[in-house]
């Protein structure tokens, strides 16, 4: 799961020191390309279960960033993104770990992409896309991260 606030106490506004210039965004390296990915949603209480029940090997969320703990009404439909990143799944998540992942941004312009904001100030073209159906599932997306769930959305990979 990703959260602005990721490690800190949650306050709803972008972990990104006020002032500095994120960098331009740099394409991951070809070895690490999924082999597909998708905009989703999960329902709060099945993110949440999801997150405490099941043991996943990798993953960033500070306890005071569940849906629960944020306030959210449980039936919510939490933003998110999913990779299949098929055998290349272990490296993309050890690539991402070290990323140190903060958000995932649309952009929606001649190219449309997905940004992932990581570390101190870099970002990075996880995709582009240009069909209807992707741009709707990206607005869709955006304005659900920024409207209803405060923020909150998450970022799952898998083989």
């Amino acid at each position: 799961m990703v959260n602005p606030g990721q490690g800190r106490e949650y306050s709803g506004q972008a972990a990104h020191p006020p002032g500095t210039d994120w960098l331009p965004p740099q394409p991951i390296p070809e070895q690490l390309w999924g082999e597909h990915w998708q905009f989703v949603a999960l329902i709060a209480t099945d993110l949440e279960l999801g997150l405490l029940q099941r043991p996943i090997p990798i993953q960033g969320i500070a306890q005071t960033s569940l849906p629960s703990q944020l306030g959210l009404d449980p039936s919510l439909s939490i933003p998110g993104v999913i990779i299949n990143g098929g055998s290349r799944a272990m490296r993309l998540a050890q690539w991402l770990q070290q990323r140190q992942p903060l958000h995932l941004q649309v952009i929606l312009a001649e190219l449309n992409g997905l940004i992932l904001a990581a570390g101190f100030k870099e970002r990075y073209l996880l995709a582009t896309f240009d069909d209807s159906e992707a741009t709707a599932a990206a607005q869709i997306f955006a304005e659900r991260k920024t409207k209803a769930a405060k923020g909150l959305h998450f970022f799952v990979w898998c083989s």
